[in-house]
């Protein structure tokens, strides 16, 4: 759209100079100065499943050019649309198309008066075909397009009706039209009482939150991940909240403790007869509130038939040694009121993520994982995650004894004790960033790494989640597990990984990231040279322009040596996944639909949604604190996936037919029940708590 380049940090930099020397300049000499250079426009195809393939080179638009305004008109009237493109200061470009009548198509050509119509909307009203299309022309700097609306029909030889929805609300209806021919039709025809007002669908769920009234909003401290680690590819202190929920003063009613950030407590609340909320201990989680709350869990550690509760601390905020790293166990007195235990856990000098419990030694109580995200300030490096034995009320660390190659095993984001194979011991399914999904099987003694006999050890991504849960019925778990998505810049295959290298480069005794894309089998720098040399200034020194830069490998620019002495992962898969598992032995890999690869997916909920014993999904997700050249991940506005039979085979239900809409930084998912009724619970990262009622 530009003939020359303003955004040119190379020219920047020059001006910066020349200006010093010479002063201000008028604008039309300064503009002169500014460098042009010509560049292919692109072309993309619609796949039909919310994915487009570039298809420049093959559809012969590759030219370069200095375009800033296109337009489409079928100029030989032969049934498709050609391309007419302005270039500044050259010739117009006429792209002839060469469909030559393969497919078949519909023209329409709108009036009202003799004038166009404009806002006017065409649909097509077939199951199988339907399409809509609105009557807007304008295409860029001063182009506009041929007023008509051409439909491309492929193979359909027939079009079942059009619905018009003329400006003014009016709508027309055109019955057994002709195709391969354009057909003009005028306001006049509009049927005034033919189309009418539907009725709201019958919908799942219900948002309930105003009615639950729960004076809660989570809350964060601004912490500058950046500061110290530069190049991340997100900050990593706003993970949470996450919470549980748990009967925990024995009156048949649920209860819930929700998490929060550093300098805010957690928050426990107690549900009252007719469905009321109060929020009760507050001094007890007052005393941690430098604590940043993230996996909490109900669970009886001390068996005496009610609820304790075990909070993890996590954060990129403090270092190791700090106190406010250390988890926490709570004692219930059995009326839900809580203590901070001492001498119940061992010195745990970790971040975490998440616990789970299990009594995975069948000895009686319940044993714990406790999941390790990070090492504070060393990306990727992991945290430290525990396998915690029970013994008579105490948790005693058994990671290197029992779980060899567990305690750092990678960034932990979620953990499940499962019976993988069926052999009625309780294996572990652990996963997060930079890893794959993994299954430590449990023999009876020790759980042994079977990742690689299982066929995952190549399944590394940014999972967030993981849902175990016997999708077919076969007698063996599942695996359903949330990830970044596929709508993100980062892209990552098997041939193609997206790295991660880290180590202190430049030997400043500060931890330094380099992510890297690969870009026609070739190996590039993610971040461009002026956040690259922020992080490492002698990149300035090395690499004297930004065009440059640009054209350097990554092995180029910081040494083949230095990238093989890093610490460095390959991420091969993106897309929230279910692995199907296979008598115990392997697992079938399938992608979830493109719907949900929208954005990453931080929580998974089984739930019979549709009352045919299948077992259907509920999903939500979001990220927004991630840096400002890739932008935050937004587009999750929560997932309903039906399950029709027995085998995933999905169906994605829009949220004006669910009910269901969470477009927040969602971070957990949840089932409660209110006054009796069952209903879903959603966390969001520095917003309140919603609530859905399942109908």
């Amino acid at each position: 759209g530009y003939k020359r380049d303003i955004l040119s940090k190379d020219f920047s930099k020059k001006l910066e100079k020349q200006m010093e020397k010479e002063g201000a300049k008028k604008f039309t000499e300064f503009s002169h100065l500014i460098p042009t250079k010509k560049i292919a426009n692109y072309i993309f195809q619609n796949n039909k499943d919310l994915t487009f393939t570039d298809k420049t080179r093959d559809w012969g638009i590759n030219h370069e050019m200095n375009s800033n305004g296109a337009a489409y008109a079928d100029l030989d009237n032969d049934g498709d649309l050609d391309i007419i493109i302005n270039n500044i200061d050259d010739q117009a470009s006429v792209f002839r198309n060469n469909s030559n009548g393969d497919s078949n198509f519909l023209d329409i050509v709108l009036k009202n008066n003799k004038k166009v119509p404009s806002g006017a909307k065409i649909e097509i009203l077939d199951k199988d075909n339907y399409q809509v299309s609105e009557l807007k022309n304008a295409k860029g700097y001063q182009s506009i397009s041929e007023r008509k609306i051409h439909f491309g029909l492929g193979d359909k030889i027939k079009v079942d009706s059009l619905l018009i929805t003329w400006p003014n609300g009016k709508q027309t209806l055109v019955e057994n039209i002709q195709i391969n021919m354009k057909h003009t039709i005028d306001l006049a025809s509009a049927n005034f009482n033919y189309i009418k007002k539907q009725d709201k669908p019958n919908q799942y769920f219900q948002d309930i939150t105003n009615a639950i009234n729960i004076n809660y909003v989570h809350k964060e401290n601004d912490y500058n991940d950046y500061e110290k680690e530069v190049l991340l590819p997100h900050k990593l202190s706003q993970e949470g909240p996450f919470f549980d929920v748990a009967d925990i003063n024995n009156d048949g009613l649920d209860d819930f403790f929700i998490g929060s950030g550093v300098g805010y407590a957690g928050e426990l609340f107690i549900q009252k007869k007719g469905g009321e909320f109060v929020s009760v201990n507050k001094s007890v989680f007052a005393k941690d509130k430098l604590c940043e709350d993230l996996g909490v869990l109900f669970f009886d550690y001390d068996k005496d038939g009610d609820k304790d509760l075990y909070v993890v601390s996590g954060s990129n905020e403090y270092e190791l040694d700090s106190p406010y790293l250390q988890d926490r166990v709570y004692e219930n007195d059995g009326k839900g009121n809580f203590l901070k235990t001492t001498n119940v856990l061992p010195v745990m000098q970790a971040s975490g993520s998440c616990v789970k419990a299990a009594d995975y030694d069948k000895d009686g109580d319940l044993d714990l994982f406790v999941g390790g995200f990070l090492i504070p300030n060393q990306y990727p490096k992991p945290g430290k995650s525990f396998l915690l034995e029970n013994r008579d009320g105490k948790f005693i660390d058994v990671t290197k004894e029992k779980a060899k190659g567990l305690q750092n095993i990678g960034m932990v984001k979620a953990a499940e004790f499962v019976d993988i194979n069926a052999d009625n011991n309780l294996d572990l399914v652990v996963t997060g960033q930079w890893m794959p999904i993994e299954i430590y099987i449990n023999d009876g003694t020790h759980f042994i790494n079977e990742t690689e006999s299982y066929g995952l050890a190549n399944q590394v991504g940014w999972w967030n989640s993981l849902l175990t849960i016997d999708i077919n019925k076969d007698g063996y778990k599942d695996i359903v597990a949330g990830n970044l998505g596929t709508n993100t810049k980062h892209k990552a295959s098997e041939k193609e990984p997206f790295k991660i290298y880290a180590k202190d480069f430049d030997n400043s005794g500060t931890n330094d990231v380099v992510l890297g894309y690969y870009n026609d089998g070739k190996l590039y720098p993610v971040r461009g040279k002026q956040c690259s040399a922020q992080q490492l200034p002698e990149i300035d020194e090395k690499v004297t322009s930004y065009n440059e830069f640009g054209l350097l490998k990554l092995e180029e620019i910081y040494g083949k040596q230095n990238l093989e002495n890093a610490t460095s992962y390959d991420a091969t898969n993106f897309k929230s996944t279910t692995f199907i598992n296979l008598k115990g032995k392997s697992f079938d890999i399938e992608f979830l639909p493109n719907q949900a690869q929208l954005a990453p997916t931080n929580g998974i909920l089984s739930l019979n949604i549709n009352k045919d014993d299948i077992p259907d999904l509920l999903l939500v997700g979001n990220h927004y604190p991630v840096e400002v050249e890739t932008g935050r991940y937004d587009a999750h506005v929560g997932n309903v996936l039906i399950n029709n039979n027995d085998t995933m085979d999905v169906e994605i239900v829009p949220a004006l037919k669910s009910g269901f809409f969470v477009n927040k930084d969602c971070r957990d998912i949840g089932e409660i029940k209110v006054n009796g009724k069952s209903c879903i619970m959603v966390s969001s990262n520095r917003d309140v708590l919603k609530f859905y009622s399942v109908e």
